[in-house]
């Protein structure tokens, strides 16, 4: 019955929203599904490990009290201690974006994470109005990246028209950069339909990657991370959040780690 009265308030709520908002959710969430979440909470999928992604969106958060609560049966999320609450296992925060700016929770979050026993992860949003060679040297310079935590992270969303020749190319020129520095292969984090047509290319089977799919059962194609919802609920943070996770096992999981 309650499945009942949320799909005919989905519906309901469908059919005043402006179109622009519902084409505005990410990557192609069906509008049924994102409401779903909104209403009943997002359901937990079976994994080895699981994560947060934050930035300054989130505010300030306490991470001593970070868990995930849901109920056993539905594996629905819960912000009350509910029947299985669960510790994460890694929390990746934004540092960057472009060349210059620099997330205002970076620092914050960085001690608070590693403070707290979570596995402490970065990544730099990319931007294509400034060199990849700039953006890759503010990245290092403030992501604060050491041994032990998770390899640095790329984050590609937009590609502002330019070919995928060109997109390749610059977003190659950081990876390097980058990868040099820190002596390891980053991680890429994009869309599905991003990993199965701009990465595709040889150059990037070397790459782990971090997909963002929601609405779906698995994610569509081979990633090391499945981000599976941004409608997430953990204790110690307000509002929603972006959860992922990570079903390999620990060995593979130490791939994404700096050494």
């Amino acid at each position: 019955m309650a499945a009942t009265v949320s799909a005919i308030f989905c519906i309901a709520v469908c059919a005043i929203w402006p179109r622009q908002t519902i084409l505005r959710i990410p990557y192609m969430t069906t509008t049924l599904h994102y409401l779903d979440e909104l209403i009943n909470n997002p359901k937990l999928p079976t994994a080895t490990f699981y994560g947060l992604d934050v930035s300054s969106h989130q505010g300030k958060i306490d991470w001593n009290n970070v868990v995930i609560n849901y109920d056993l049966v539905s594996r629905r999320l819960s912000k009350k201690k509910s029947t299985v609450s669960r510790n994460i296992d890694f929390a990746i925060t934004k540092a960057t974006e472009g060349k210059t700016f620099t997330d205002a929770c970076l620092s914050d979050n960085r001690n608070g994470i590693r403070n707290a026993g979570i596995i402490f992860g970065a990544y730099h949003f990319f931007s294509l109005k400034s060199s990849p060679e700039d953006q890759a040297q503010h990245f290092i310079q403030q992501c604060g990246l050491r041994r032990g935590d998770m390899v640095p992270i790329l984050d590609f969303e937009v590609d502002e028209g330019l070919n995928d020749d060109e997109l390749r190319q610059r977003i190659l020129t950081w990876l390097h950069i980058v990868g040099q520095h820190f002596d390891c292969k980053p991680m890429i984090y994009t869309s599905a339909n991003y990993r199965l047509t701009l990465f595709a290319t040889p150059e990037f089977n070397d790459y782990n990657f971090w997909i963002a799919h929601y609405g779906v059962n698995s994610p569509k194609c081979d990633c090391a991370i499945w981000q599976f919802t941004e409608n997430g609920i953990a204790a110690g943070i307000d509002g929603r959040v972006d959860m992922n996770a990570f079903s390999d096992n620990s060995a593979d999981f130490l791939q994404l780690i700096l050494r």
